[in-house]
Protein backbone atom coordinates (compact mmCIF):
# COMPACT_ATOMS: atom_id res chain seq x y z
CA UNK A 1 0.00 0.00 0.00
CA UNK A 2 2.87 2.33 0.52
CA UNK A 3 3.69 1.94 -2.59
CA UNK A 4 0.45 3.93 -4.12
CA UNK A 5 0.33 6.53 -1.23
CA UNK A 6 1.12 9.66 -2.31
CA UNK A 7 1.64 10.97 1.01
CA UNK A 8 4.44 8.50 2.14
CA UNK A 9 8.00 9.64 2.18
CA UNK A 10 9.47 6.79 0.49
CA UNK A 11 7.37 7.46 -2.24
CA UNK A 12 7.70 10.84 -2.44
CA UNK A 13 11.21 11.54 -4.71
CA UNK A 14 10.05 8.80 -7.22
CA UNK A 15 6.80 11.02 -8.03
CA UNK A 16 9.01 14.19 -8.31
CA UNK A 17 11.07 12.41 -10.39
CA UNK A 18 8.69 11.77 -12.77
CA UNK A 19 7.32 15.10 -13.56
CA UNK A 20 7.65 16.48 -16.76
CA UNK A 21 11.25 18.69 -16.40
CA UNK A 22 11.75 21.58 -17.81
CA UNK A 23 12.38 22.58 -21.51
CA UNK A 24 16.17 24.01 -21.07
CA UNK A 25 16.35 27.06 -23.73
CA UNK A 26 19.66 27.55 -24.73
CA UNK A 27 20.56 31.00 -25.34
CA UNK A 28 23.89 31.36 -27.80
CA UNK A 29 26.36 33.69 -27.55
CA UNK A 30 25.98 37.10 -28.80
CA UNK A 31 28.29 37.62 -31.44
CA UNK A 32 29.20 40.39 -34.34
CA UNK A 33 26.94 39.02 -36.59
CA UNK A 34 23.73 38.74 -34.04
CA UNK A 35 20.57 41.04 -34.69
CA UNK A 36 21.06 43.02 -31.64
CA UNK A 37 24.09 44.00 -33.14
CA UNK A 38 23.28 44.71 -36.72
CA UNK A 39 20.73 46.91 -35.37
CA UNK A 40 23.29 49.07 -33.08
CA UNK A 41 25.17 49.83 -36.65
CA UNK A 42 21.83 50.41 -38.70
CA UNK A 43 21.54 53.27 -40.67
CA UNK A 44 18.40 55.44 -39.37
CA UNK A 45 15.93 55.71 -42.29
CA UNK A 46 16.52 59.77 -42.36
CA UNK A 47 20.23 59.17 -42.98
CA UNK A 48 19.54 56.24 -45.92
CA UNK A 49 17.67 59.16 -47.97
CA UNK A 50 20.17 61.58 -47.08
CA UNK A 51 22.69 59.39 -48.34
CA UNK A 52 20.85 58.80 -51.67
CA UNK A 53 19.90 62.28 -52.14
CA UNK A 54 23.77 63.18 -52.41
CA UNK A 55 24.52 60.63 -54.41
CA UNK A 56 21.65 61.67 -56.99
CA UNK A 57 23.64 65.93 -56.45
CA UNK A 58 26.71 64.19 -57.42
CA UNK A 59 25.26 62.56 -60.31
CA UNK A 60 24.01 65.42 -61.50
CA UNK A 61 26.89 67.53 -60.87
CA UNK A 62 29.13 65.00 -62.62
CA UNK A 63 26.53 65.30 -65.44
CA UNK A 64 26.12 68.73 -65.52
CA UNK A 65 30.00 69.25 -65.81
CA UNK A 66 30.32 66.59 -69.04
CA UNK A 67 27.78 68.57 -70.52
CA UNK A 68 29.57 71.75 -70.18
CA UNK A 69 32.93 70.55 -71.24
CA UNK A 70 30.90 69.37 -74.46
CA UNK A 71 29.61 72.21 -74.93
CA UNK A 72 32.52 74.86 -74.65
CA UNK A 73 34.81 71.95 -76.70
CA UNK A 74 32.77 72.24 -79.22
CA UNK A 75 29.25 74.25 -79.31
CA UNK A 76 27.66 73.77 -82.99
CA UNK A 77 28.18 69.85 -82.28
CA UNK A 78 26.64 69.95 -78.98
CA UNK A 79 23.92 71.33 -80.40
CA UNK A 80 23.99 68.87 -83.05
CA UNK A 81 23.88 65.71 -80.77
CA UNK A 82 21.68 67.24 -78.60
CA UNK A 83 18.61 68.72 -80.93
CA UNK A 84 15.96 66.97 -79.84
CA UNK A 85 16.53 68.90 -76.21
CA UNK A 86 17.02 72.60 -78.06
CA UNK A 87 13.64 73.64 -79.27
CA UNK A 88 12.40 73.29 -75.74
CA UNK A 89 15.50 75.04 -74.33
CA UNK A 90 14.98 77.81 -76.66
CA UNK A 91 11.66 77.87 -75.65
CA UNK A 92 12.32 78.17 -72.27
CA UNK A 93 14.78 81.36 -72.85
CA UNK A 94 12.13 82.80 -75.37
CA UNK A 95 9.81 82.64 -72.84
CA UNK A 96 12.05 84.09 -70.29
CA UNK A 97 13.19 86.86 -72.29
CA UNK A 98 9.56 87.73 -73.39
CA UNK A 99 8.50 87.76 -69.59
CA UNK A 100 11.50 90.21 -68.45
CA UNK A 101 10.77 92.23 -71.97
CA UNK A 102 7.35 92.96 -70.72
CA UNK A 103 7.91 93.74 -67.21
CA UNK A 104 10.32 96.08 -68.47
CA UNK A 105 7.70 97.71 -70.91
CA UNK A 106 4.94 97.64 -68.68
CA UNK A 107 7.67 99.57 -66.05
CA UNK A 108 8.32 102.54 -68.67
CA UNK A 109 12.01 101.46 -68.64
CA UNK A 110 12.73 100.44 -72.41
CA UNK A 111 14.57 104.12 -72.64
CA UNK A 112 16.69 102.94 -69.53
CA UNK A 113 17.64 99.48 -71.32
CA UNK A 114 18.30 101.21 -74.55
CA UNK A 115 20.83 103.87 -72.75
CA UNK A 116 22.32 100.83 -70.56
CA UNK A 117 23.31 99.07 -74.28
CA UNK A 118 24.63 102.23 -75.55
CA UNK A 119 26.67 102.95 -72.54
CA UNK A 120 28.15 99.74 -72.53
CA UNK A 121 28.87 99.39 -76.43
CA UNK A 122 30.23 103.38 -77.03
CA UNK A 123 31.16 103.91 -73.26
CA UNK A 124 34.98 103.03 -71.84
CA UNK A 125 37.47 103.53 -69.46
CA UNK A 126 36.34 104.05 -65.75
CA UNK A 127 34.27 106.89 -66.48
CA UNK A 128 32.28 104.89 -69.36
CA UNK A 129 32.30 102.56 -66.90
CA UNK A 130 31.07 104.25 -64.10
CA UNK A 131 27.91 105.58 -65.58
CA UNK A 132 27.24 102.38 -66.68
CA UNK A 133 26.66 100.64 -63.55
CA UNK A 134 25.16 103.86 -62.22
CA UNK A 135 22.31 103.45 -64.48
CA UNK A 136 21.87 100.03 -64.24
CA UNK A 137 21.75 100.66 -60.34
CA UNK A 138 19.27 103.50 -61.30
CA UNK A 139 16.78 100.93 -63.72
CA UNK A 140 16.99 97.97 -61.00
CA UNK A 141 16.99 99.96 -58.11
CA UNK A 142 20.15 99.22 -56.43
CA UNK A 143 22.28 101.37 -54.59
CA UNK A 144 25.06 102.66 -56.82
CA UNK A 145 27.92 102.18 -54.98
CA UNK A 146 26.37 98.23 -54.69
CA UNK A 147 26.29 98.54 -58.25
CA UNK A 148 29.79 99.73 -59.26
CA UNK A 149 31.57 97.27 -56.68
CA UNK A 150 29.40 94.39 -58.11
CA UNK A 151 30.31 95.75 -61.80
CA UNK A 152 33.51 96.36 -61.08
CA UNK A 153 34.21 92.95 -59.64
CA UNK A 154 33.12 91.30 -62.49
CA UNK A 155 35.07 93.75 -64.92
CA UNK A 156 38.38 92.91 -63.25
CA UNK A 157 37.87 89.15 -63.55
CA UNK A 158 37.09 89.24 -67.01
CA UNK A 159 40.48 90.92 -67.17
CA UNK A 160 42.28 88.51 -65.19
CA UNK A 161 40.80 85.91 -67.24
CA UNK A 162 42.16 88.00 -70.78
CA UNK A 163 45.57 88.66 -68.87
CA UNK A 164 46.50 84.98 -68.09
CA UNK A 165 45.19 84.27 -71.88
CA UNK A 166 47.29 86.72 -73.00
CA UNK A 167 50.76 85.32 -70.81
CA UNK A 168 49.85 81.97 -72.41
CA UNK A 169 50.42 83.56 -75.74
CA UNK A 170 53.29 84.75 -74.94
CA UNK A 171 54.76 81.62 -73.82
CA UNK A 172 53.60 79.41 -76.96
CA UNK A 173 54.80 81.91 -79.25
CA UNK A 174 58.39 82.56 -77.61
CA UNK A 175 59.02 78.49 -77.65
CA UNK A 176 57.90 78.44 -81.62
CA UNK A 177 59.89 81.38 -81.99
CA UNK A 178 57.20 83.30 -83.43
CA UNK A 179 57.49 87.26 -82.44
CA UNK A 180 54.75 87.98 -83.92
CA UNK A 181 52.44 85.89 -82.05
CA UNK A 182 54.77 86.74 -78.58
CA UNK A 183 53.78 90.74 -79.50
CA UNK A 184 50.25 89.44 -79.70
CA UNK A 185 50.60 87.81 -76.27
CA UNK A 186 51.97 90.48 -74.70
CA UNK A 187 49.10 93.15 -76.31
CA UNK A 188 46.31 90.66 -74.98
CA UNK A 189 48.43 90.88 -71.24
CA UNK A 190 48.69 94.24 -71.48
CA UNK A 191 44.22 94.60 -72.16
CA UNK A 192 43.73 92.16 -70.00
CA UNK A 193 45.56 94.20 -67.00
CA UNK A 194 43.93 97.21 -68.24
CA UNK A 195 40.39 96.01 -68.13
CA UNK A 196 41.65 94.61 -64.47
CA UNK A 197 42.72 97.60 -62.95
CA UNK A 198 39.77 99.50 -64.62
CA UNK A 199 37.32 97.32 -62.63
CA UNK A 200 39.34 97.25 -59.55
CA UNK A 201 39.30 101.25 -59.81
CA UNK A 202 35.41 101.43 -60.62
CA UNK A 203 34.64 98.99 -57.76
CA UNK A 204 37.20 101.43 -55.27
CA UNK A 205 36.71 104.57 -56.57
CA UNK A 206 34.24 106.41 -53.65
CA UNK A 207 36.17 104.28 -51.36
CA UNK A 208 37.87 106.44 -48.66
CA UNK A 209 41.23 105.98 -46.35
CA UNK A 210 43.88 104.53 -47.94
CA UNK A 211 41.69 102.47 -50.83
CA UNK A 212 40.38 105.31 -52.29
CA UNK A 213 43.75 106.71 -52.76
CA UNK A 214 45.45 103.92 -54.25
CA UNK A 215 42.37 103.88 -56.89
CA UNK A 216 42.91 107.44 -57.95
CA UNK A 217 46.41 106.96 -58.10
CA UNK A 218 46.10 104.14 -60.14
CA UNK A 219 43.51 105.98 -62.26
CA UNK A 220 46.21 108.78 -62.85
CA UNK A 221 49.22 107.76 -63.03
CA UNK A 222 49.35 104.03 -63.80
CA UNK A 223 47.06 103.23 -66.48
CA UNK A 224 47.67 106.08 -68.80
CA UNK A 225 51.18 104.61 -69.46
CA UNK A 226 49.48 101.10 -69.92
CA UNK A 227 47.09 102.90 -73.15
CA UNK A 228 49.90 104.56 -74.86
CA UNK A 229 51.47 101.06 -74.55
CA UNK A 230 48.36 99.64 -76.24
CA UNK A 231 48.25 101.70 -78.75
CA UNK A 232 52.23 101.48 -79.59
CA UNK A 233 51.85 98.18 -80.00
CA UNK A 234 48.50 98.03 -81.76
CA UNK A 235 49.92 100.08 -84.38
CA UNK A 236 53.18 97.50 -84.61
CA UNK A 237 51.10 94.72 -84.64
CA UNK A 238 49.02 96.14 -87.49
CA UNK A 239 51.73 97.04 -89.68
CA UNK A 240 53.51 93.74 -89.43
CA UNK A 241 49.34 91.95 -90.35
CA UNK A 242 49.46 94.46 -92.98
CA UNK A 243 52.99 93.48 -94.68
CA UNK A 244 52.44 89.83 -93.98
CA UNK A 245 48.68 90.33 -95.48
CA UNK A 246 49.57 92.43 -98.85
CA UNK A 247 52.76 89.83 -99.25
CA UNK A 248 50.61 86.31 -99.31
CA UNK A 249 48.04 88.39 -100.51
CA UNK A 250 45.47 87.30 -97.55
CA UNK A 251 42.63 89.46 -97.57
CA UNK A 252 41.68 88.21 -93.99
CA UNK A 253 45.56 89.05 -92.43
CA UNK A 254 45.09 92.73 -94.64
CA UNK A 255 41.85 93.60 -93.24
CA UNK A 256 43.12 92.07 -89.47
CA UNK A 257 46.07 94.26 -90.38
CA UNK A 258 44.21 97.41 -91.40
CA UNK A 259 41.86 97.89 -88.34
CA UNK A 260 44.79 97.28 -85.81
CA UNK A 261 46.61 99.71 -87.67
CA UNK A 262 43.82 102.26 -87.57
CA UNK A 263 42.74 101.33 -84.19
CA UNK A 264 45.74 102.20 -82.74
CA UNK A 265 46.47 105.35 -84.57
CA UNK A 266 43.06 106.36 -83.39
CA UNK A 267 43.95 105.54 -79.71
CA UNK A 268 47.15 107.18 -80.44
CA UNK A 269 45.44 110.79 -81.65
CA UNK A 270 43.18 110.41 -78.80
CA UNK A 271 45.63 110.38 -76.38
CA UNK A 272 47.42 113.35 -78.33
CA UNK A 273 44.53 115.93 -78.79
CA UNK A 274 41.50 113.98 -77.44
CA UNK A 275 38.12 115.33 -78.33
CA UNK A 276 34.59 113.22 -79.34
CA UNK A 277 35.53 112.14 -83.48
CA UNK A 278 38.84 110.60 -81.98
CA UNK A 279 36.68 108.68 -79.42
CA UNK A 280 33.90 107.66 -81.82
CA UNK A 281 36.54 106.54 -84.24
CA UNK A 282 38.53 104.53 -81.61
CA UNK A 283 34.74 102.77 -80.49
CA UNK A 284 34.03 102.10 -83.94
CA UNK A 285 37.39 100.67 -84.72
CA UNK A 286 37.59 98.62 -81.48
CA UNK A 287 33.98 97.26 -82.42
CA UNK A 288 34.64 96.79 -85.95
CA UNK A 289 37.94 94.45 -85.02
CA UNK A 290 35.74 92.65 -82.15
CA UNK A 291 33.17 92.13 -84.82
CA UNK A 292 36.30 90.14 -86.94
CA UNK A 293 37.65 88.37 -84.03
CA UNK A 294 34.57 86.76 -83.48
CA UNK A 295 33.91 85.80 -87.11
CA UNK A 296 37.10 83.94 -86.99
CA UNK A 297 36.32 81.98 -83.51
CA UNK A 298 32.99 80.98 -85.75
CA UNK A 299 34.87 79.77 -88.60
CA UNK A 300 37.13 77.90 -85.97
CA UNK A 301 33.82 76.27 -84.17
CA UNK A 302 32.60 74.57 -87.55
CA UNK A 303 35.85 73.79 -88.83
CA UNK A 304 35.89 71.87 -85.46
CA UNK A 305 32.45 70.47 -86.21
CA UNK A 306 33.58 69.52 -89.61
CA UNK A 307 36.67 67.60 -88.11
CA UNK A 308 34.30 65.93 -85.53
CA UNK A 309 31.62 64.58 -88.21
CA UNK A 310 34.71 63.48 -90.27
CA UNK A 311 36.25 61.37 -87.26
CA UNK A 312 32.41 59.66 -86.57
CA UNK A 313 31.95 58.99 -89.89
CA UNK A 314 35.88 57.29 -90.29
CA UNK A 315 35.36 55.31 -87.42
CA UNK A 316 32.82 52.36 -88.22
CA UNK A 317 34.36 52.52 -91.62
CA UNK A 318 37.64 51.52 -89.87
CA UNK A 319 35.56 48.99 -87.53
CA UNK A 320 33.57 47.40 -90.53
CA UNK A 321 37.62 46.94 -92.01
CA UNK A 322 38.85 45.25 -88.98
CA UNK A 323 35.70 42.81 -88.40
CA UNK A 324 36.69 41.44 -91.67
CA UNK A 325 40.29 40.96 -91.40
CA UNK A 326 39.70 39.65 -88.31
CA UNK A 327 40.78 35.68 -88.82
CA UNK A 328 38.04 33.50 -88.14
CA UNK A 329 38.23 31.65 -84.87
CA UNK A 330 38.22 27.45 -85.41
CA UNK A 331 35.50 25.68 -83.14
CA UNK A 332 37.22 23.11 -81.47
CA UNK A 333 35.39 19.46 -81.24
CA UNK A 334 35.85 16.90 -78.26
Amino acid sequence: MDSINPCSGVNLPTLRAEQPAETNVKTEPETAASPKDTCEFSQAPGEAQDHIQTGRLKDFAKKTKELFKEAADSPITFIKDHKKAMPAAAGAVSAGAAVAAAALFDCGKADDIIDIAQLAIFKGGVKGKVELYSKIAETTGVAAGAACIIGGGITAAIGITKAVKGVGKIARGIKKHDKAAAAKGVRSALAGTRKALTGAVVGTLNAGGVIGIASKTTRKVIMPPLRKAAAGLNIGIGVHTLVKGIQHKDKKEILTGALDLGYGTAVAASIIAGGPVTSVTCTVLLFSKEALSAGKKIAKLVKKDRDIQKDRRTEPAEQIQLDKTAAPVKEKRL
